[in-house]
């Protein structure tokens, strides 16, 4: 499938502010599962832009505003062509399976060790499926990570106001609410009390909603769990389902605060600021522009900018 997508961020503020620092991580990855066929992205004020790699491998487009302002855009747009088979093997090397455990096996953050994450890997069956008793099957750690994204979607409910960009998993178990940023951590928490390595993915979903004119195509969180035989596999514990066609991924890591779509620093101090996102896709099959926002605001003062 050929999906081209429009992204757009703007960055509102009560008074001028200056020196301004960002990063964007907007451009969709190539891999086995998917090609970026163009990617381009545009900043208003226009300023040039420097590209590099992250630790993670994730693209990331830095730029600075020096000069007093009060708005700024950025613009994203891509063409992907998603091939993802969900269950189709994706073999790692010796040395990717070493630094998945070296850099995904570990708690921080938001992604909190916690005896009800152990406890719902225990209820999935990861911590049998790791080997730890005698009935380990070779695929069983693919179908006890489908298991956990079910009890994920079984006994958490979806509720966009219920959190924010730096609620802790500890919260969500207490609240029993959350939306796919904290129903991801909860997955990564669960898979890494089990021995399991587990990223994080942001990227964009366009629901079967969104396809029928009906809804929006909408930025979104899922997981990424090393398998021993599937490798890297892609589950969605948000909607209880495998990654397909409609999922593009921008970038991966530990936990939110590795992959944070646009975010960085301004000195501006007592300033207010509100967030805007547009989300805009045409895929081939059903041809139409489809729309979605989502707003915020920033605390006043110096401080990081979270998209």
């Amino acid at each position: 499938m050929l999906i081209t997508t429009l992204h757009e961020t703007i960055f509102e503020y009560d008074a001028p502010i200056r020196a301004t620092f960002t990063e964007a991580r907007l451009c969709p990855v190539s891999d086995a599962e998917q090609t970026c066929r163009e990617f381009t992205l545009s900043v208003d004020p226009m300023r040039p832009l420097t590209e590099a790699a992250d630790y993670f491998g994730n693209t990331v487009f830095t730029f600075n505003i020096l000069p007093e302002h009060g708005r700024v855009v950025v613009t994203g747009r891509s063409v992907v062509e998603t091939h993802r088979e969900p269950f189709a093997p994706h073999p790692v090397s010796v040395w990717e399976s070493r630094k998945a455990h070296h850099d995904f096996l570990s708690f921080g953050g938001p992604v909190e060790n916690l005896p009800a994450a152990a406890h719902l890997a225990a209820d999935a069956g990861l911590l049998a499926a790791r080997g730890d008793a005698p009935w380990f099957e070779p695929q069983s750690t693919f179908a006890a990570a489908q298991k956990l994204g079910a009890l994920i979607h079984e006994r958490f409910t979806y509720s966009k106001d219920a959190t924010h960009v730096h609620t802790r998993i500890s919260e969500v178990f207490e609240g029993g609410s959350g939306v796919c940023q904290d129903f991801a951590h909860i997955f990564i928490a669960a898979c890494r009390a089990a021995g399991v390595p587990c990223r994080y993915v942001s990227g964009y979903l366009v629901t079967r909603r969104a396809r029928a004119g009906q809804s929006a195509t909408a930025s979104h969180a899922w997981v990424e769990a090393l398998t021993p035989d599937l490798g890297w596999c892609a589950f969605d514990p948000t909607n209880n389902l495998l990654a397909n066609n409609y999922y593009i991924k921008l970038a991966a890591g530990r936990d939110y605060g590795d992959v944070t779509p646009t975010r960085g620093v301004y000195k501006g101090r007592g300033v207010g600021s509100r967030l805007v996102r547009l989300v805009h896709t045409i895929h081939d099959e059903e041809p139409g522009a489809l729309a979605a926002s989502e707003h915020g605001a920033a605390e006043n003062g110096e401080r990081e900018q979270v998209g």
